[in-house]
This record gives C-alpha cells, structure tokens and sequence, in this order.
C-alpha cells in the first residue's frame, strides 16, 4: 500500500484471502471510519451550497444588492476617435502588432529600420508619416536575442547613417532617443539592490514609467515570449491574456505602439495567424499581424524579401512591400560588414497568405523549369557522346547556345549544368573554357536504349 503526497492511495495484494477486494476494503484497514468522514465532507458542501441558496433567496427577497456592480455607459455618450498610426496600415498606435517569421529573414532589421525612423522623425519607407508628426521620438528595444554592444548599436548605426546621408551630429542626434533594457533593478538588504531580467506581469509598472520618462512611443519587444513570468504558460488562453492584456491596455494609456517579434511554430502549413508559436491569443490580442517572406533569388544573386499583412483589425489590407538586405561597412570596425534594409517597391492589396502562395507557385514553376533545363541538356549531351567521331568535350560557348535556343535564365542554366555535372575549365593556358564529355557522370557508361 502506497500513500501520495495529495492523500491518494494505491494498493494491492496477491494474498487469496485479499481477492475480490477493492481499494475501499483496503482504506478500512488503515483508516477506519473514513466512510463516515466521507459523509461529512459531502454534508458539508451540500449545507454550504444550501446557505447560498439561502442567501440568494433573502437578498432577492429583501431587495439587497450584489457587492459587486457592473459600469455601464451609453453608447451614444461616447465621443468617437481617429485610428492613429506609427506606420499607416501596419504599426498602430496605442495598440499591439505582432511581427511573425522564421529565423535569418530579416525581421530584426525592420525593427532597427522603424526606430532609426521613428528616433530620428524621418517618414515611414512608403513616405508617408507618422500620426506623431515631425521631429523625435523616444524608443526603447527590449531584446534578449540580440547584443546591445555586437548587434543593437552598429546594425542601428549604419542603418542612422544610411537614413541620414552619413551627418554624424544627426546620427548621433538619433541614436540619443534610442534605449535597450539592461534590466530591473529590485531592492535588497541594507540599502542594495540587485539587477534582474525584465519580467511581465511583474514589471509592468516600472515599465510603464520607463516609457512615460524617456517619452517612449514605440516599443519593440524581440521576442515578446523572452519576457513572461515563470508562472505564465505560454500555449495557456488565460494565461497568454494574463500577460499580453495589460501591455495591450499600457499601449493604449500612453498612446504607444508596441511592435513584439514572435517565431513560428514547427507548423508550416495553414493560414500564418494559426502558425505563430504559443497561444492562439498572440494574434487575437494584436490588432496587426505582418511577416516576412523570402521570395525567389535575383539576376545578381540577391535575395527578395516581402513585408506583408498577414492580418489587420483596423482597416484594409495594405501593400506588401518587397526589399533586400544590402551590406555596407561596420560604423566601427573597417574590416566587418553589417546589413541594412533596401525597401524596393509596393503591391497593393496582398496580404501575406495570398502573396506567400504567389511564392510557393513561382518556386514551383522555376523548380520545373530548371528540371526541364537539366533534361534538355541530357539530351543534347547524348547526342554529342553518340556521335561520330566522338567529341571530347563541349565547349562553354557552345553550352551558351544551347541556353540561349533552350531560352532559360542564367541562374536555371547553372543550376540545370550543375544537376547534370557538367563542369567547365580552361583548356590551355588563354584558351576556351569546356566540360570533358568522359567526366560527366551519367554518360560514363551510358548505352543508348533499345527498340523493341
């Protein structure tokens, strides 16, 4: 017989004597008596439940009132408010927006690049500006991902000398409105006190008097699920609410945008609300969702990103916008890059569901293309291997040929080439570049097929 720390038992016996029996037989042995005890308990609930009853009765009876009361107000004594905006149709104001995406898209870079803008009272990337107007204004970043000294401050440097033509009094000027968390400082024995990582709900207050200090009017958290409590669970509804419900309300009391990264799930299909990680309440308590997506690699081997509306509460889906993340020289160390954003141009009335299938078909179609590509190449190889006589090797001008009689792109010819195995090198010294036939490696070998 076993006794658990919450008072249950399990027992167990292979006596004959003891057959047939069950735990309650059991219990007698050790606890006489609890049958009634039982009883009792269940009395007791039963006559609590009746004096409620009781309670309810003559206080309706008497005409008592509830202690609690709800407040309510006509809807005709509200005065009606204008929706303002950080950035119109995707950041706004006194609300919480969500930034969802993977790892390595460029998600952090949008951050820096709305802070620099926001600190240094520049328009937003489509030109237009902010609800706040002209001149400054205060950002706090709040990241546990990324270095303040090795990330924050260069990637937020060379992204202010960008935005700024290089003027180093204005750079600076801008980087003067932008705060980092270090932590929180809690009181301790003797006058002391001690530091500790940002922690919500615990530390709302301190951070709501934070931001009304420094005049904070947006704040990013990268990421938003680095600062719950301990207590907090993180795919719990109530939980989430717990959590993300007073934020929401600190936004909209100081008139703040709050811009929170948060990862996907190991999800990968569906709709991108219903792939973010945690609770579902994430994106319901949001009253914008973005993302970005990586679209297809360009001509000179960049890579297109898109900034998208996954969803919005508070208005109609704006424009995606597509850009890149070019490198440029370290503001402190000449032999280090860092990346910055290169928004380059709008499609309007795509949201990121409806563009990412848009993506998912253009990888598809190059994907065949190139497949197509790769066996034409096969094809016209066999013929030269089959000749006769046979030639060595095919030169990289008659390869450029045939790409341009297949008419496929440089890119789909590369990776159709290195499908096959054709790799082409220098002949002589200063003469014409070309793949050996005998070193490709589905024609080693090959025999033509055979009719039947």
């Amino acid at each position: 017989m076993q006794f658990t720390s919450n008072g249950a038992i399990a027992a167990g016996c292979s006596h004959n004597s003891c057959q047939g029996k069950r735990w309650p037989d059991f219990r007698d042995a050790v606890e006489p008596g609890w049958r009634g005890n039982a009883g009792a308990r269940q009395g007791g609930h039963d006559q609590a439940n009746g004096a409620y009853q009781e309670r309810h009765e003559e206080n309706r009876s008497n005409g008592a009132k509830p202690a609690h009361r709800l407040k309510l107000q006509r809807v005709s004594d509200i005065t009606a408010q204008r929706i303002t905006w950080l950035w119109r149709g995707y950041v706004p104001l006194g609300e919480l927006a969500l930034l969802v995406a993977g790892g390595g898209v460029g998600k952090t870079r949008i951050n820096f690049e709305l802070a620099v803008r926001v600190a240094a009272g520049l328009p937003l990337p489509d030109g237009s500006w902010s609800c706040l107007g002209v001149g400054p204004a205060g950002v706090l970043i709040v990241t546990s991902e990324n270095d303040p000294a090795k990330i924050v401050r260069p990637q937020l440097e060379a992204t202010a000398r960008h935005l700024l033509g290089n003027d180093a009094a204005k750079v600076k000027y801008c980087l003067d409105h932008i705060f980092v968390v270090e932590g929180v400082e809690i009181p301790a024995a003797d006058g002391l006190s001690i530091t500790t990582a940002l922690n919500f709900p615990r530390d709302l207050e301190s951070f709501k008097a934070a931001c009304k200090e420094k005049g904070i009017k947006l704040t990013i958290f990268d990421p938003l699920i680095s600062y719950t409590s301990a207590d907090i669970k993180v795919i719990d509804q109530l939980d989430v609410r717990r959590f993300l419900d007073p934020l929401a309300a600190t936004a909209r009391e100081l008139e703040m945008a709050i811009l929170a990264t948060i990862h996907f799930s190991k999800r990968a299909d569906g709709e991108f609300v219903n792939r973010v990680s945690g609770s579902r309440q994430y994106t319901d308590t949001a009253r914008s969702v973005l993302s970005v997506l990586v679209g297809g690699q360009e001509e000179d081997g960049t890579i297109r990103r898109w900034l998208a509306s996954a969803t919005l509460n508070l208005g109609k889906t704006p424009p995606a916008w597509s850009f890149f993340v070019d490198t440029v020289e370290h503001p402190a160390f000449d032999d280090e890059k860092v990346g910055i954003i290169r928004w380059d141009y709008a499609r309007d009335g795509l949201d990121a569901d409806e563009l990412e299938r848009e993506l998912q078909a253009a990888r598809e179609s190059t994907r065949h293309g190139f497949e197509a590509a790769a066996d034409e190449l096969r094809r016209r190889l066999v013929g030269l291997w089959m000749s006769t006589p046979r030639p060595q090797s095919v030169t990289a001008s008659q390869l450029e040929t045939w790409r341009t009689e297949i008419d496929v792109a440089d890119k789909t010819w590369t990776k159709a080439k290195n499908a096959v195995g054709i790799k082409t090198r220098a002949t002589a010294r200063g003469g014409e570049w070309a793949a050996r036939l005998d070193e490709v490696p589905f024609l080693r070998g090959y025999q033509p097929p055979t009719s039947d």
